[in-house]
This record gives C-alpha cells, structure tokens and sequence, in this order.
C-alpha cells in the first residue's frame, strides 16, 4: 500500500497603502490566494471610505464639519462621525488632554500642510489652546448612538438580522443606519452614547468581569436587560 499526502501551496502576498499620511503595511502567508486577495480589495475600500469620511483638511465630511463649526459655532454631526468624535473625546479624557484632535489650527498655523510658520497665530492659539471640552454634543439620540451589548455570541448571532419597531439590528461593521449588536467581548475598549446590555447569569469571575465591561460602555443612557438572579448579584433592586 503507498501512502501519500500533499501540502497545500503557500503565498506570500503583501500590500502597500498610503492613507492619512502613512504607510500601511500588510503581510499575509496564505493557503486561498483568492480569498486573500479578496481581503485586501476590501481593507483598501474601508480605508477609502475613511478618507473620504475623517480626512482633516482634504474634501471631507470632516473638513465640512469643522468648517461650518468655525463659521457658525455649531453643526450638524455627520452619521460617518458620530462614533469617531465620541473615541476622540474618550481617549483626551483618558490622556489627561495628551491626546487632543483639536488642535487642527494650531498644526496648520506652525506649516504642516505646506505653508509658512506663522508666529503671529501660534502665540494667539497657545494663548487658549482648543480641546475636546470645547465640543458640545446636543440633542436626542440617533439609532447610530443605540449598541445592543450581549454576554455571549450566540446571542448576539441570534440577534443580527432582526428588526424590531421598524430598526434594523445589525453589526457594527455592516451597520448603516441600525442598531449596532455586539458581544461585549468585542466591544470593549469602545464606548456609545447608550447601550443595552443583556446578561444571562453572572456565574464565574469572568462573567462578571464582562458585566462591568458591558455596563461601564454607555456615556449617557444604559439599559440592562437580565433575569433578577443577575440583578440581585449586581446589588440592583427588583424592577
């Protein structure tokens, strides 16, 4: 009897992308070069979506938005911001203002985008220097502020695809204009303005760790849908 075995072919694939000023480098060692290529077409049309979404001084829905803000004081938030002011302003609060997307005029005022410094506008900008708290977020909820938190992925996968009261549920990633459904596995990290979270037992160390998680997500507004048993293990009165 003769034996024989095969091993599948191997690719090497690599793609080089320049987006918001930086190189992107990927590297993949792949059995279905197809898929892979597949892959990559997909990575460079999010990050196009993205360009034309949060470029900060190209045509842009962020560009627009900065410039009616300057004009008029306020705006309209674009659905394609929404998430991205929300992580800004998170991450200056936990950088203690380290990180701090306004300072768009100051960059452009010492010549980065070609121009000569201007000493004049720098000394006036560092005088009172911009920041996240200078943003205020008005007005009611949107379905694109809503994240529907789960404890485990089936039932997140159970979810996805419903509509309940005329919204469409669906993933972060493939959402439109829906309700975004997640596991709070994968949300973590991320915030929204409010979120539901569904817990189904808090048996083990890491369930409840995933329910301090979940619940510590919203900004403004959160709803916890669970059985009392879960809510009496959180200290939370019946009702």
């Amino acid at each position: 009897m003769l034996l024989a075995g095969c091993e599948r072919r191997q690719h090497l694939v690599q793609q080089h992308l320049l987006e918001f000023g930086t190189i992107i480098e990927i590297t993949m060692i792949v059995d279905d070069l197809p898929r892979a290529q597949a892959l990559l077409a997909e990575i460079e049309t999010r990050l196009r979506r993205q360009r034309s979404a949060w470029h900060a001084w190209e045509d842009s829905d962020l560009s627009r938005f900065n410039t009616e803000l300057r004009q008029h004081s306020r705006a309209a938030i674009p659905p394609s911001l929404e998430e991205l002011l929300l992580l800004c302003s998170r991450y200056y609060e936990a950088t203690d203002g380290l990180f701090n997307p306004a300072l768009g005029k100051l960059v452009a005022a010492y010549g980065f985008h070609g121009a000569d410094a201007n000493s004049a506008l720098i000394a006036e900008i560092r005088r009172d220097i911009p920041d996240m708290r200078d943003l205020r977020i008005e007005g009611n909820l949107a379905t694109r502020d809503v994240v529907i938190l789960t404890q485990y992925r089936e039932t997140k996968d159970r979810l996805v695809g419903k509509v309940l009261a005329g919204v469409t549920l669906d993933t972060i990633e493939d959402r439109i204009d829906g309700v975004a459904v997640e596991t709070i596995h994968r949300h973590k990290g991320l915030e929204a303005l409010a979120a539901i979270v569904i817990l189904e037992r808090l048996e083990k160390d890491r369930d409840r760790a995933l329910a301090y998680i979940g619940l510590s997500r919203p900004r403004a507004q959160l709803v916890l849908i669970a059985p009392p048993s879960v809510g009496l293990a959180l200290g939370l009165s019946p009702g």
